[in-house]
């Protein structure tokens, strides 16, 4: 074989190694979208399904009896919307959200305490009719949060389902119906692009 050829071949080959290495060390492209609104929607003083309280501050899940009206309850649902307008067109390998728990104060002898999470079309702000809004998503167990730290839940098919259908809002409620309560800090959608 030709000693040009040779050198070109080798040459060429060099190229496509490097270039394939660094493809393979380089960072997904991410994106991390804040909520647009976020705080607990909630029904107490009497517990009768129907909102009638609005917390903007932060996202509460709760469902606590008040004593010593043990008849008496409150339920306190966390809500947030994210605004996907950004990612309109996009491909999305991967969405993920992440919740930072600030208070859990789990009752004793109870051994799993599900979170539900559900989904729907947002309008950007939060409204006492969130509190019956959303199809399931997912549910995940209270007592595997770790108090501080960044606990994740995989939304892909929401965010993707969110996308296909151009909502420009996504909204989560997140809610329980074991005597317990979790309190988070404001939640991060974090995307990840193909």
């Amino acid at each position: 074989m030709n000693t040009r050829i040779t050198a070109a071949l080798l040459s060429t080959l060099a190229i496509f190694l490097c270039l394939t290495a660094h493809a393979q060390t380089t960072e997904p492209e991410t994106a991390t979208l804040l909520p647009t609104a976020h705080g607990t929607v909630v029904d107490q003083f009497p517990f009768d399904g129907v909102a009638n309280d609005l917390d903007r501050a932060f996202v509460v899940v709760e469902l606590t009896n008040f004593e010593p009206v043990s008849e008496t309850l409150g339920d306190r649902r966390g809500v947030t919307e994210f605004d996907l307008s950004s990612l309109a067109g996009r491909s999305i390998r991967r969405a993920t959200l992440e919740l930072i728990p600030s208070f859990i104060p789990v009752p004793d002898g109870t051994f799993v305490i599900p979170i539900e999470v559900r989904r729907y079309k947002g309008n950007g702000v939060l409204g006492l009719a969130d509190f019956y809004r959303g199809t399931f998503v997912t549910t995940f167990d209270m007592r595997s949060l770790i108090l501080g730290g960044i606990n994740k839940l995989d939304l892909t098919k929401s965010v993707r389902y969110a996308l296909s259908h151009q909502w420009t809002y996504l909204g989560l409620v997140l809610r329980t119906n074991i005597p317990a309560g979790v309190s988070f800090g404001a939640p991060a959608l974090v995307i990840t692009f193909n």
